[in-house]
């Protein structure tokens, strides 16, 4: 991409990350896709959903595995999984990298979350924790986002929540 479109879309978003420290004891795994989950794994993600502050259709498997056959072809899947300690998993978040070309010549790696688009219009995308550990989840996502800058160019969580999201989170840290 062209150095200077990239840098205006990094210092755009220079508020971003550094107001919370890097999380101790919080891991995550970046995942293919939601296919290779077990039963287990989609039913908790899925209850996970209900008991969330705001729930949403929009953030259950069933949603993003339709989204993604429907729509996926040619996108990059980022769902991460985030484990607190060697193994407890305590949230998803269900991402994707695409490369979108906003201008002839511009090309941007864009992280967003699975089920925006053109398309669809949905409601409360944020991350899916288990009660109790959502801020943990944000903040080891912002975390992990920051130490894999090199990997996007744009981060656009759009129709998420309006405050108290991943998205708000994001606003408020800065790149080092």
């Amino acid at each position: 991409g062209n150095a200077t479109t990239r840098d205006y879309f990094r210092n755009s978003v220079k508020q971003m990350f550094l107001t919370y420290p890097y999380l101790a004891g919080v891991g995550l795994t970046t995942g293919e896709n939601m296919h290779g989950a077990d039963f287990e794994e989609k039913e908790t993600w899925d209850s996970w959903c209900e008991q969330a502050n705001h729930p949403s259709f929009f953030r259950t498997v069933d949603w993003l595995q339709t989204w993604w056959e429907t729509y996926g072809a040619g996108i990059e899947p980022w769902i991460l999984q985030v484990r607190e300690g060697d193994s407890k998993t305590i949230g998803y978040v269900p991402l994707m990298r695409i490369t979108r070309t906003p201008l002839p010549g511009i090309r941007l790696r864009s992280i967003e979350f699975i089920g925006t688009g053109e398309r669809v219009c949905p409601d409360y995308l944020d991350v899916v924790a288990q009660p109790g550990k959502t801020d943990t989840v944000r903040r080891a996502t912002c975390d992990y986002l920051l130490e894999n800058r090199d990997q996007w160019d744009r981060l656009w969580l759009s129709d998420g929540l309006a405050e108290n999201s991943l998205s708000s989170l994001a606003a408020h840290k800065a790149w080092a």
